[in-house]
């Protein structure tokens, strides 16, 4: 085996990371650099010459491959981050599909354990009788015991904001019922304070009384 054999198969074998090529590649570049300058009259022996030249060009391949590996290895996470983060999506889609078909059948005591846990996390007795229903489909999680019989309890993220939605909207028509009945009400005041007032019967001091509770 030649010398120049022999020092290529060094090279080769000491190519074992990015740094080690780098160190490579830069040792070669003060090597050309340094044979030129102290035989810039003089022929410089051509293994010498083969031989950092190898060392430079094996230096870049080593790069350019470890740079091409790079790529494909990030471009290879992002895949897989994406693909994890829809099917998280669509994990928590299915479960909010999950929890609106189920919402009608909800019973009272369970819809009030859900609005009181959407402000936030607070003790409830294990033997609530609508927390089984709520753990069961995984509305609601446990957080921390604080006694034999009682537990901290949240509400699964997926829902709350579906369930803060629903408690505004029944807080709302509501509100919307009660306006409505108190304006007919106030009709119905009006037109009896009308009537009351055009009665010639009518003693003045009731007149005034029943405007004032009217009031």
């Amino acid at each position: 085996m030649s010398d120049f054999t022999d020092t290529i198969l060094k090279l080769l074998s000491a190519l074992t990371g990015i740094k080690t090529a780098l160190k490579l590649l830069l040792m070669s570049i003060f090597l050309i650099a340094f044979v030129f300058y102290i035989k810039v009259d003089k022929e410089i022996d051509t293994s010498i010459l083969n031989t950092i030249v190898f060392a430079v060009s094996a230096s870049l391949a080593f790069l350019l491959v470890e740079l091409l590996y790079f790529f494909i290895d990030m471009n290879k996470k992002r895949k897989t981050k994406k693909a994890q983060t829809l099917k998280l999506e669509k994990q928590k889609k299915d479960f909010l599909e999950s929890y609106n078909r189920y919402k009608p059948f909800i019973d009272p005591n369970s819809r009030v354990i859900l609005k009181e846990l959407s402000i936030k996390p607070y003790p409830i007795e294990t033997d609530n009788d609508g927390l089984r229903n709520l753990l069961e489909h995984r509305f609601i999680e446990p957080l921390e015991n604080v006694g034999l019989r009682m537990a901290f309890f949240k509400l699964n993220p997926i829902i709350n904001n579906q369930v803060v939605s629903d408690w505004e909207s029944e807080i709302k028509n509501e509100l919307q019922k009660f306006e409505s009945k108190f304006k007919n009400f106030n009709e119905v005041l009006n037109c009896m304070r009308s009537d009351l007032k055009d009665a010639p019967t009518l003693d003045g001091e009731i007149y005034d009384r029943f405007n004032i509770i009217s009031n």
